[in-house]
C-alpha cells in the first residue's frame, strides 16, 4: 500500500511522500512541521497567512486523495524546479532513491498534465 498519483508524480510510501514534501519546504524557507494540518495540536500556522505560492497548493494537499488541477500544474512545477539545488543530496531519511530524482519525476508528471489539460489524481 501508499501513494500512487496519476501522471508518473508518484509512486511510493506515504513516509517517504511525507519526508518529500518536508524536503520541499525546508528547501523553500520553512517548517511544515508547524502548519495547520500538520502539527500535533490545533494551533499550527494557518495556510491562509502564508505569501501565496503554487508550491503552497502541493505541500498543503492530502496525501491519499483529491487533485492537482492542470491549471496549476506547470506553476508548482516551476517551483519545484526552482528549489532543485537547494534539496538534500543522496538519499534521504525515508527516501529509497536521491530526492532530486523523485522531485524531477513530479515535476515531469506535472508538466505532462499540464500539456494534456488532465488533473493529477492521488489515489
Amino acid at each position: 500500500m501508499g501513494l500512487n498519483t496519476t501522471h508518473g508524480c508518484w509512486d511510493g510510501g506515504y513516509s517517504s511522500f511525507n519526508s518529500f514534501r518536508e524536503a520541499l519546504a525546508e528547501a523553500s524557507g520553512f517548517d511544515l512541521s508547524l502548519m495547520e494540518g500538520f502539527t500535533n495540536n490545533d494551533d499550527g500556522i494557518p495556510w491562509s497567512t502564508m505569501p501565496h505560492s503554487p508550491l503552497h497548493l502541493f505541500l498543503n494537499h492530502s496525501d491519499c486523495e483529491g487533485t492537482l488541477h492542470w491549471q496549476d500544474c506547470e506553476a508548482i512545477a516551476n517551483d519545484m524546479e526552482a528549489l532543485i539545488p537547494k534539496l538534500p543530496q543522496g538519499a534521504g531519511v525515508d527516501f529509497s532513491e536521491d530526492c532530486t530524482e523523485k522531485t524531477l519525476a513530479f515535476i515531469k508528471g506535472l508538466r505532462l498534465a499540464a500539456a494534456n489539460k488532465e488533473d493529477v489524481v492521488f489515489q
